[in-house]
C-alpha cells in the first residue's frame, strides 16, 4: 500500500525540468475573435500589397541622395561594377 503511495505523490509532484510539462497540446484551446479571424484571411492579401506600394511605388526620398564615401573597399569597388541605381537596389 505505501509503494502505491508514494507513486501516486511521485506523479502529482511538479517537475520543472520535465519537458513532458511543456507540450503545446497541454494549452488551452483559444477561440478565435472576429477581428482575429478578418486578419486570418486577408492578412497575407495586405501583406503583399504593402510590399509592392513600399517596394515600386513609393518613393523614399532618403535612398536618392546617398553618400557612398564611408564605403569599405569592397562596397566602393561593387558600386563601380554595377553602379549607384543598381547598388541602392540591391542594399535595400
Amino acid at each position: 500500500m505505501t509503494d502505491k503511495n508514494t507513486e501516486l505523490e511521485q506523479e502529482l509532484v511538479f517537475d520543472p525540468l520535465d519537458m513532458n510539462n511543456y507540450k503545446v497540446e497541454k494549452l488551452p484551446k483559444m477561440e478565435k475573435s472576429g477581428f482575429e479571424k478578418w486578419m486570418a484571411r486577408l492578412g497575407g492579401p495586405i501583406a503583399a500589397l504593402v510590399f509592392i506600394l513600399i517596394y515600386w511605388v513609393i518613393d523614399i526620398p532618403l535612398f536618392d541622395n546617398m553618400d557612398f564615401s564611408g564605403l569599405s573597399d569592397k562596397a566602393q569597388a561593387r558600386l563601380g561594377v554595377i553602379g549607384e541605381a543598381a547598388f541602392i537596389r540591391a542594399c535595400l
